[in-house]
Protein backbone atom coordinates (compact mmCIF):
# COMPACT_ATOMS: atom_id res chain seq x y z
CA UNK A 1 0.00 0.00 0.00
CA UNK A 2 1.57 3.23 -0.84
CA UNK A 3 2.67 5.80 1.85
CA UNK A 4 0.09 8.75 1.82
CA UNK A 5 0.89 11.93 0.54
CA UNK A 6 1.67 14.46 3.07
CA UNK A 7 1.65 18.55 2.88
CA UNK A 8 2.57 21.21 5.38
CA UNK A 9 2.28 24.97 4.23
CA UNK A 10 4.76 27.17 5.56
CA UNK A 11 4.86 31.30 5.49
CA UNK A 12 7.16 32.45 3.23
CA UNK A 13 7.38 36.50 4.25
CA UNK A 14 9.88 39.02 2.77
CA UNK A 15 12.50 35.96 2.19
CA UNK A 16 11.85 34.68 5.64
CA UNK A 17 10.07 31.51 6.01
CA UNK A 18 7.92 31.24 9.87
CA UNK A 19 8.58 28.85 12.18
CA UNK A 20 10.43 26.02 10.23
CA UNK A 21 11.29 24.35 13.17
CA UNK A 22 7.72 23.77 14.31
CA UNK A 23 6.58 22.75 10.65
CA UNK A 24 10.01 19.95 10.52
CA UNK A 25 9.36 18.79 14.18
CA UNK A 26 5.34 17.98 12.76
CA UNK A 27 6.63 16.80 9.44
CA UNK A 28 9.14 13.84 11.47
CA UNK A 29 5.74 13.00 13.81
CA UNK A 30 3.69 12.79 11.17
CA UNK A 31 5.83 10.63 9.32
CA UNK A 32 6.41 8.51 12.56
CA UNK A 33 2.71 8.31 13.54
CA UNK A 34 2.42 6.47 9.88
CA UNK A 35 5.50 4.31 9.98
CA UNK A 36 7.07 6.04 6.81
CA UNK A 37 11.39 6.41 7.16
CA UNK A 38 11.54 9.93 6.15
CA UNK A 39 14.41 11.83 4.72
CA UNK A 40 16.50 14.18 6.75
CA UNK A 41 16.79 17.09 5.65
CA UNK A 42 18.22 20.77 6.67
CA UNK A 43 14.50 22.23 5.49
CA UNK A 44 15.71 25.74 5.08
CA UNK A 45 18.54 24.98 2.88
CA UNK A 46 16.29 22.85 1.08
CA UNK A 47 13.70 25.29 0.45
CA UNK A 48 16.00 27.56 -0.45
CA UNK A 49 17.28 25.54 -2.91
CA UNK A 50 14.43 26.28 -5.41
CA UNK A 51 15.42 30.12 -5.53
CA UNK A 52 12.20 31.23 -3.50
CA UNK A 53 10.83 34.92 -3.84
CA UNK A 54 12.35 37.21 -2.38
CA UNK A 55 9.66 39.84 -1.46
CA UNK A 56 6.18 39.69 -1.10
CA UNK A 57 3.75 37.21 1.31
CA UNK A 58 3.75 33.21 0.06
CA UNK A 59 2.20 30.49 0.84
CA UNK A 60 5.05 27.03 0.23
CA UNK A 61 3.78 24.24 -0.25
CA UNK A 62 5.66 20.86 0.66
CA UNK A 63 4.61 17.79 -0.21
CA UNK A 64 6.23 14.27 1.16
CA UNK A 65 6.18 11.07 2.55
CA UNK A 66 9.43 9.18 2.54
CA UNK A 67 11.13 12.13 1.21
CA UNK A 68 9.89 15.79 -0.40
CA UNK A 69 8.46 15.38 -3.53
CA UNK A 70 7.21 18.58 -4.24
CA UNK A 71 7.40 22.42 -3.72
CA UNK A 72 5.59 25.17 -4.76
CA UNK A 73 5.06 29.16 -4.18
CA UNK A 74 2.17 30.97 -4.45
CA UNK A 75 1.09 34.08 -3.54
CA UNK A 76 -0.72 34.55 -0.52
CA UNK A 77 -4.30 36.60 -0.29
CA UNK A 78 -6.33 36.14 2.96
CA UNK A 79 -9.77 34.59 2.13
CA UNK A 80 -12.13 37.26 3.75
CA UNK A 81 -13.95 35.39 6.22
CA UNK A 82 -17.34 37.39 8.03
CA UNK A 83 -19.55 34.27 8.79
CA UNK A 84 -19.14 30.57 10.06
CA UNK A 85 -21.57 27.83 10.06
CA UNK A 86 -21.70 25.48 13.16
CA UNK A 87 -21.21 21.82 12.00
CA UNK A 88 -21.28 18.38 13.53
CA UNK A 89 -19.21 15.25 12.97
CA UNK A 90 -18.98 13.09 15.93
CA UNK A 91 -16.53 10.65 14.47
CA UNK A 92 -14.42 13.38 12.65
CA UNK A 93 -10.43 12.50 12.74
CA UNK A 94 -7.49 14.78 11.37
CA UNK A 95 -4.78 14.44 13.40
CA UNK A 96 -2.58 14.30 10.43
CA UNK A 97 -1.91 16.84 7.71
CA UNK A 98 -2.94 15.10 4.29
CA UNK A 99 -3.30 15.91 1.04
CA UNK A 100 -6.71 13.90 0.98
CA UNK A 101 -9.40 15.70 2.91
CA UNK A 102 -12.53 14.38 1.50
CA UNK A 103 -14.07 14.15 5.05
CA UNK A 104 -13.38 17.91 5.61
CA UNK A 105 -14.46 18.79 2.56
CA UNK A 106 -17.85 17.15 3.00
CA UNK A 107 -18.24 19.28 5.97
CA UNK A 108 -17.29 22.30 4.50
CA UNK A 109 -20.18 21.93 1.49
CA UNK A 110 -22.44 22.26 4.69
CA UNK A 111 -21.41 25.79 5.29
CA UNK A 112 -24.60 26.99 3.05
CA UNK A 113 -23.61 30.63 2.31
CA UNK A 114 -21.29 31.12 5.42
CA UNK A 115 -17.65 31.53 4.96
CA UNK A 116 -16.05 29.14 7.12
CA UNK A 117 -17.09 25.98 9.62
CA UNK A 118 -17.16 25.59 12.95
CA UNK A 119 -16.47 21.79 13.49
CA UNK A 120 -18.27 20.13 16.62
CA UNK A 121 -17.31 16.61 17.54
CA UNK A 122 -19.16 15.27 21.00
CA UNK A 123 -20.52 18.48 21.98
CA UNK A 124 -16.84 20.10 22.12
CA UNK A 125 -15.35 22.97 19.72
CA UNK A 126 -12.43 21.78 17.21
CA UNK A 127 -11.13 23.30 14.03
CA UNK A 128 -12.75 25.45 11.26
CA UNK A 129 -11.87 24.04 7.89
CA UNK A 130 -9.35 26.70 7.21
CA UNK A 131 -7.36 26.37 10.85
CA UNK A 132 -7.68 26.21 13.93
CA UNK A 133 -9.86 28.26 16.15
CA UNK A 134 -8.58 31.02 19.03
CA UNK A 135 -12.25 32.19 21.23
CA UNK A 136 -11.83 36.10 23.29
CA UNK A 137 -13.17 36.23 26.68
CA UNK A 138 -12.12 39.21 28.65
CA UNK A 139 -9.33 40.15 26.68
CA UNK A 140 -8.29 36.06 26.40
CA UNK A 141 -7.91 34.13 23.80
CA UNK A 142 -8.39 30.82 24.56
CA UNK A 143 -7.66 28.07 22.10
CA UNK A 144 -9.73 24.46 22.18
CA UNK A 145 -8.00 21.84 24.17
CA UNK A 146 -10.21 18.99 21.62
CA UNK A 147 -8.47 20.58 18.22
CA UNK A 148 -8.48 17.93 15.52
CA UNK A 149 -5.01 18.78 13.99
CA UNK A 150 -1.97 20.70 16.10
CA UNK A 151 -1.14 23.29 14.28
CA UNK A 152 2.22 25.44 14.18
CA UNK A 153 0.55 28.30 14.36
CA UNK A 154 -1.38 27.28 17.54
CA UNK A 155 1.85 25.49 18.78
CA UNK A 156 4.30 28.99 19.00
CA UNK A 157 0.95 30.78 20.29
CA UNK A 158 0.49 28.36 23.03
CA UNK A 159 4.34 28.46 23.73
CA UNK A 160 4.77 32.09 23.55
CA UNK A 161 2.45 32.24 25.89
CA UNK A 162 -0.35 34.56 24.04
CA UNK A 163 -3.07 31.85 24.12
CA UNK A 164 -4.21 29.65 26.49
CA UNK A 165 -5.55 25.88 26.22
CA UNK A 166 -9.14 25.04 27.17
CA UNK A 167 -12.17 22.52 26.85
CA UNK A 168 -15.01 25.00 24.81
CA UNK A 169 -18.32 23.18 24.40
CA UNK A 170 -21.22 24.44 21.92
CA UNK A 171 -23.13 25.33 24.69
CA UNK A 172 -20.98 27.83 25.86
CA UNK A 173 -19.80 29.73 22.89
CA UNK A 174 -22.33 32.22 23.31
CA UNK A 175 -20.07 33.08 26.87
CA UNK A 176 -17.36 34.25 24.05
CA UNK A 177 -16.97 37.63 22.54
CA UNK A 178 -15.31 36.52 19.11
CA UNK A 179 -13.67 33.90 17.90
CA UNK A 180 -10.80 33.94 15.26
CA UNK A 181 -9.36 31.77 13.13
CA UNK A 182 -5.53 30.95 12.86
CA UNK A 183 -3.21 29.10 10.58
CA UNK A 184 0.30 28.81 9.54
CA UNK A 185 -0.15 31.66 7.39
CA UNK A 186 -2.46 34.13 9.34
CA UNK A 187 -1.30 34.67 13.58
CA UNK A 188 -2.68 36.38 16.13
CA UNK A 189 -2.57 39.68 14.21
CA UNK A 190 -3.57 39.24 10.68
CA UNK A 191 -6.20 35.91 11.76
CA UNK A 192 -9.81 36.82 10.58
CA UNK A 193 -12.31 37.84 13.53
CA UNK A 194 -15.82 36.83 13.52
CA UNK A 195 -18.37 38.34 16.14
CA UNK A 196 -20.19 36.00 18.04
CA UNK A 197 -23.77 37.07 16.61
CA UNK A 198 -22.08 36.02 13.12
CA UNK A 199 -21.63 32.26 13.91
CA UNK A 200 -25.12 30.34 12.97
CA UNK A 201 -25.25 27.27 15.42
CA UNK A 202 -28.93 26.15 13.33
CA UNK A 203 -29.12 26.11 9.41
Amino acid sequence: MPNPLLIESIRLEDDVFHHLDYHWDRMVRSCEALGIVYTQYDLEAYLRSFDPPAEGLFKCRVLYDTRIKRIHFQRYFPKPIKSIQVVYANDIEYPIKTVEREAMNALYRLRRFRDDIMIVRQGLVTDSYYGNLLFLQDGIWYTPVSHLLAGVQRATLLDEGLIQEREIRISDLRKYEKVKIINAMLDLETGPEVDMVDVHVYF
